[in-house]
C-alpha cells in the first residue's frame, strides 16, 4: 500500500529485505528508491507489491515491517505504523527527546557516550552482505545496552526516550537549532575558504550537497592526523566516499532551489568516519 505524507524524513538508511525463497539480505534505501523512484505510478506500485511488501524489516531489530510512503512531493521513504512491532530495545520504538532536553543532555555526555552514539549510527549505515537476520538475537540485552536510548525522570517515574537521528540523505522537515545524531553513506568534499573550512557531505548518487559542516582550525588539524582520506581530500582536492556520523544542531538552507543544511562541529569528539568501499 503506498500512502501520502509530509516529507518528515526518515532514519532508515538500510533495511532488511527477505526475497521469496532467499535468505534475508540487508538493502541500502537509496539503492531502493533509485529503483523505483522514477517509475510511473502504477508500475511502482506493482513492483512494491510483488517484490517488496511484507518482505522489509527494521535494520536495527529485525521485527517491524517496513511500508513504503509518498511525500507530497512524490519522494519515497519507509516508515513503521506500529511502532509496537520494533523490540523493547529498538530505538524506533520509542518517542524521540525534546529539544531542550537534548540540549540539556549533551552537555553531560562523555567523550565514551558520544562514540557510542557515533558508533551506532556508523552501524545504521553500513551494509554488511555476510551479516544474518537474527530476532532472538535483536530481542536480548538490556534497554540501556543501546548507545540510542535514553531514560529520563518524569513526574510519574522514568520513560525511555530515542535519542533524534535522521540519515543524511533523508533529514526532511525539522526545527532550526535541533540537535541529533546524523549518519549515512556520503561523498565527502573539504573546502578551505579564508580562515574558515567546511566539509560538504554530498550524495553519492549525483553530488547534490546535502550537509554543510563548518570546522574549526583546530578541528581541521586533528580530523587530518586521524584520517588520512581528510589529508588526501584537502592535498588532492578530491572526493571521497564515506560512511558518516555526526552529532550537530542543524539549519536549513536553500540555495538554486535545493535544499541543504548547515551546521558548525563544536569538537573533533562529535564527528566519525569510515571509508566507503563500494563492491
Amino acid at each position: 500500500m503506498v500512502n501520502q505524507k509530509m516529507d518528515n524524513g526518515s532514519s532508515y538508511e538500510k533495511f532488511w529485505f527477505t526475497p521469496e525463497s532467499q535468505d534475508a539480505t540487508e538493502m541500502a534505501v537509496t539503492d531502493w528508491i533509485e529503483e523505483l523512484e522514477d517509475l510511473p505510478y502504477d508500475k511502482l506500485r506493482d513492483v512494491y507489491s510483488t517484490k517488496y511488501e511484507k518482505r522489509m524489516f527494521c535494520s536495527e531489530c529485525y521485527c517491524a515491517p517496513l511500508h513504503m510512503v509518498r511525500s507530497t512531493k512524490n519522494k519515497i521513504f519507509l516508515r513503521t505504523y506500529d511502532k509496537h512491532k520494533h523490540t523493547e530495545r529498538c530505538s524506533h520504538r520509542y518517542p524521540k527527546l525534546g529539544k531542550k532536553a537534548v540540549k540539556e543532555l549533551i552537555t553531560r555526555l562523555s567523550d565514551n557516550d558520544l562514540q557510542k552514539k557515533l558508533e551506532a549510527g556508523i552501524s545504521l549505515c553500513t551494509i554488511d552482505k555476510k551479516k544474518k537476520r537474527s530476532v532472538e538475537n535483536s530481542e536480548n540485552g538490556k534497554i540501556e545496552d543501546n548507545p540510542l536510548l535514553v531514560t529520563v525522570q518524569t513526574n510519574g517515574g522514568y520513560s525511555t526516550k530515542s535519542f533524534p537521528r535522521r540519515s543524511i540523505n533523508f533529514i526532511g522537515r525539522v526545527e532550526d537549532d535541533s540537535i541529533m545524531l546524523l549518519y549515512g553513506n556520503v561523498r565527502i568534499e573539504v573546502l578551505e575558504w579564508g580562515e574558515n573550512s567546511y566539509l560538504h557531505a554530498k550524495r553519492l548518487k549525483d553530488g547534490h550537497l546535502l550537509l554543510s559542516i563548518k570546522i574549526t582550525s583546530k578541528v581541521k588539524r586533528y580530523l587530518r592526523e586521524k584520517y588520512d582520506m581528510i589529508d588526501k581530500a584537502l592535498n588532492e582536492k578530491v572526493q571521497i566516499n564515506v560512511h558518516l556520523a555526526v552529532i550537530c544542531s542543524i539549519w536549513r538552507n536553500e540555495k538554486n532551489g535545493r535544499i541543504f543544511y548547515n551546521t558548525t562541529l563544536r569538537g573533533s569528539q562529535y564527528i566519525l568516519l569510515k571509508e566507503h568501499k563500494t563492491e
